[in-house]
């Protein structure tokens, strides 16, 4: 049992009869207990005022832990821009060139300028056109913020709406290409094929002049050209 009594110097003392004389416990901090403490038992101090080693450790595990499930159903890949495009084209020529050569069979990689895609065909020895995809090359679609402006193909010439294609032949020898490739911003860029190893060279800008290399003599099929038909 608790009393107050007031003594001359008009203080207020407790007087203790319970407890064996002790004051009852009085809160040991201003924050309020944590709700970790049950995991570091023996780690409290008198005066609790933040968290242990072990308690930031296992909310970062949590927070670890809920991004590694939740991350990959978020959609964060990234937009493709005119130098992404540029580079696919690039990697996906490589590609092609060494599936004709490996294949020995022709490979044909069609642009269609009005729908903004890129497909890869397979052309077998009974002339058919069949799908071609492989690891590094696949059906795609040009982003909203790039387009093709214009090709200029060995066989077709200077096409800006339509369809046509680069022509990839078994003995390694590419249709001569150039893509302009239109951004935002007036921004371009100029895509080279070297008919001699199938390298596309970039030029920043639009290439007014367009630069083919000698073509090489003597492709079967072709005479002079290494082109050897429409399609």
């Amino acid at each position: 049992m608790l009393t107050c009594k007031r003594n001359s110097g008009h203080t207020d003392n407790l007087v203790l009869s319970a407890n064996n004389g002790k004051a009852p416990a009085l809160a040991s901090s201003k924050y309020p207990p944590s709700p970790f403490k049950f995991l570091s038992p023996g780690l409290e101090t008198e005066y609790d005022s933040g968290f242990t080693l072990i308690e930031i450790l296992v909310v970062l595990f949590l927070i670890v832990l809920i991004a590694s499930v939740i991350g990959p159903k978020l959609d964060l890949k990234k937009t493709m821009g005119m130098k992404d495009v540029a580079r696919k084209l690039v990697t996906e020529s490589r590609v092609l060139y060494w599936q004709a050569v490996s294949s020995q069979k022709m490979i044909r990689l069609y642009y269609d300028l009005d729908r903004g895609t890129v497909t890869a065909f397979q052309i077998e020895p009974n002339g058919q056109k069949k799908q071609l995809t492989v690891d590094g090359s696949y059906p795609w679609k040009m982003p909203d913020k790039c387009r093709i402006d214009r090709i200029t193909t060995l066989h077709q010439g200077k096409v800006d709406s339509g369809k046509t294609f680069t022509q990839f032949f078994p003995t390694g020898a590419v249709e001569p290409t150039t893509i302009h490739l239109a951004g935002e911003m007036d921004r371009s860029l100029t895509l080279v094929f070297s008919p001699l190893n199938g390298k596309v060279h970039v030029y920043k800008g639009d290439v007014k002049t367009q630069h083919i290399p000698p073509l090489v003599p003597g492709i079967p099929g072709g005479g002079t050209s290494p082109f050897i038909g429409g399609g």
